[in-house]
């Protein structure tokens, strides 16, 4: 009876946990297709021009690639040491 009181209360806590994490970044996601330069809820309107700006950026490019040269060595030396 205990655990399965237990397994409710663990699963409701895991749903709020998820839900606090993944709501702003949700809204930050929506927010990107909007018109406006400002945040605006609910969107003034639906544009892709700033996913547009972000893929002919150099920098952004460049810090894709940090990232994944970055993740690469880590997986690297975690593989070794984990080994």
């Amino acid at each position: 009876m205990r655990s399965a009181v237990m397994r409710r209360i663990t699963a409701v806590w895991t749903v709020l946990v998820l839900l606090f994490l993944y709501i702003p970044l949700a809204f930050v996601v929506l927010n990107s297709f909007n018109t406006s330069r400002t945040f605006a809820f609910p969107p003034t309107g639906l544009t892709v021009d700033w996913w547009k700006a972000a893929a002919h950026s150099s920098g952004a490019w460049n810090a894709l690639g940090v990232t994944a040269i970055v993740g690469l060595c880590s997986t690297a030396i975690a593989l070794v040491l984990g080994t």
